[in-house]
């Protein structure tokens, strides 16, 4: 599952590093970094191991703010100025199980051979089509 938060980038004048990424969504989620591309690397770390651990835990994650105002404003009261915001998009891993279910051979026969034809698992088609079902009727 593909998740979206923003976070604030901070110039850090005084401190070690040149750059701080924060994420105001998450108490004291932050990094630093002296290079923007290594900012956003380190900031795509740490944002996927923070929502990896929450669904470890069965926490909700924060909903991601979308009013700018509020987001700088909570940002600049940890870190000082906001330089500017950007997404940051992470992919949010789900447990694997196994699960049994009934069903026809027929049916079976022709799910497997349709799978087959588009180079795809069963489960994949299935779960597919069941979210797909899910979208169209609410």
């Amino acid at each position: 599952m593909k998740k979206t938060y923003f976070a604030t980038v901070h110039e850090d004048k005084n401190g070690p590093w040149r750059y701080i990424c924060a994420f105001p969504d998450f108490d004291n989620l932050a990094t630093e970094e002296n290079t923007l591309e290594g900012l956003t690397k380190m900031a795509t770390e740490i944002l996927t191991d923070a929502l990896n651990d929450m669904e470890k835990e069965g926490v909700e994650p924060p909903v991601p703010t979308e009013d700018y105002q509020s987001l700088i404003a909570k940002a600049e009261a940890d870190f000082g100025p906001v330089a500017f915001i950007m997404p940051i998009t992470v992919t949010v891993e789900s447990p694997i199980i196994r699960i049994s279910m009934t069903i026809p051979q027929n049916k079976l026969d022709i799910i497997t051979k349709y799978a087959k034809q588009r180079d795809t698992t069963r489960s994949a088609l299935m779960i597919d089509a069941t979210m797909d079902y899910m979208k169209r009727n609410g």
